[in-house]
């Protein structure tokens, strides 16, 4: 599966890489998804457009630091970030219940989220589903999958991280 950058960059147009190789355009992020603006990380390169898509690929994470240094993770991104963690890790582990006290959480980390285990004593302000009873595996990754699915999740996220981006851009 393509992340959601590497699909914005699979579908760039000629025009578009030209503008972005005269810095025309530039690198951004909108609450939902990658997109050129006039505002974001300039691509400082003395490479042929024709190696631009490579360059974007070489150096996705160099890239993709400043936008997300005042802007949260676009809702594209989070899914993404988000599926890969819960695949990684049993997706059923990031629901909260009572006979489940061992509970995962995601916590964004930079421009990355990241999995905190309970023991961390950041898991209680991460990211996870909260279930009022008890459930099983298979109910507890349906619910999960759901959450994320629903945009709940990403929802979750950014109310608990607006004053990091409010605050930050003051």
């Amino acid at each position: 599966m393509n992340s959601p950058f590497q699909q914005f960059k699979k579908n760039l147009t000629n025009e578009e890489l030209q503008k972005l190789h005269t810095d025309e355009l530039r690198i951004g992020v909108n609450d939902n998804h990658y997109r050129l603006t006039t505002k974001g990380t300039i691509l400082k390169s003395t490479d042929t457009q024709s190696n631009l898509k490579k360059l974007l690929s070489e150096n996705q994470d160099q890239i993709l630091k400043e936008p997300y240094q005042s802007h949260p993770l676009c809702k594209d991104e989070f899914n993404y970030q988000a599926t890969q963690l819960l695949n990684n890790h049993s997706a059923e582990n990031y629901c909260k219940y009572e006979s489940n006290p061992n509970h995962i959480s995601l916590m964004i980390d930079n421009e990355r989220l990241i999995s905190i285990v309970q023991d961390d004593p950041r898991n209680q302000y991460g990211y996870f589903y909260n279930h009022h009873s008890i459930v099983d595996d298979n109910e507890a990754l349906r619910l999960v999958t759901k959450w994320i699915n629903s945009g709940l999740a990403y929802e979750d996220y950014r109310v608990k991280t607006h004053c990091r981006y409010i605050c930050a851009s003051n």
